[in-house]
Parts: C-alpha cells; structure tokens; sequence
C-alpha cells in the first residue's frame, strides 16, 4: 500500500528532540515503533504549547484513530531530529495532523499523520471537534 501525506500550507509549531540509544534498533537505526514515540511527544509538545493536554483540549480528550507513517531515510543514534507539526483535515468529530520530521542536515526522514477523534472517557461518546483546532 503506498502511503499519501499531504502537508499543510504551514506548520504551527516546532519542536526537536534527539534520537537516543535506547530508540536504536537490532538493524542499528531508528525503530520505527520508537518514531512512533516520537509523533506523540511532538503532538503532546504541540498541546501544552497552546495550553492543552490530551485529556483536556477545551473540555474534550482525544483518542487515537489512525496513524499513517512514511519513513523516508534511517535515523542514527545522536541525529537530533526537527519535528514540525500542522493540522490538515478536519471533519465535524476528527482531525489530522501532519508531522514533517527532519534530521540535522534538513533531510526529511519521516512524513507522519494522526487522526484524533474527540471522546468523552467517561460516557464513551464521540464529541465534536474543539473550537481551538477550527480557529487554528
């Protein structure tokens, strides 16, 4: 299956964070569950700067409903790696947002999308997106 990310026009927020021993695999490189870890430091990261969380984005949490990730180029011990985060689609109850990760040389090694649906952990009902992401 090939996989189609579309970046935004623009990205909201940056952030960088290096890739660690620990994140280094049996092939010697990045794992790819370990990007997976780094996606959602970005978008927590993403959060807090707008001064949300996952459990409260304007009285809403948000729950993982797909996850799309496009490696492009391996990722080594050391390498520090530059996340940008945006927003691309969004419906009455999802968004995505996009992540286009780079190393130090400004090589794009990851294109990544995660659609966050809004729920209500308590009642298990699916809210409405927030007002914050249709502002942004």
């Amino acid at each position: 299956m090939k996989i189609s990310i579309q970046k935004p026009k623009t990205f909201l927020f940056s952030t960088d964070i290096p890739v660690l021993i620990t994140d280094i695999n049996y092939g010697r490189h990045l794992g790819n569950d370990r990007m997976v870890g780094i996606i959602h430091e970005a978008r927590v990261r993403f959060l807090k700067h707008f001064g949300h969380s996952e459990f409260d984005i304007q009285g809403r949490s948000l729950i993982l409903s797909a996850l799309a990730v496009k490696y492009l180029k391996e990722c080594f011990h050391g390498d520090m790696l530059s996340i940008q985060v945006g927003i691309g689609d969004i419906s009455k109850a999802r968004v995505d947002m996009i992540y286009d990760i780079k190393n130090q040389n400004e090589t794009c090694v990851c294109l990544a999308s995660t659609t966050l649906a809004f729920i209500d952990y308590e009642t298990k009902k699916v809210l409405t997106v927030p007002e914050f992401f249709m502002s942004l």
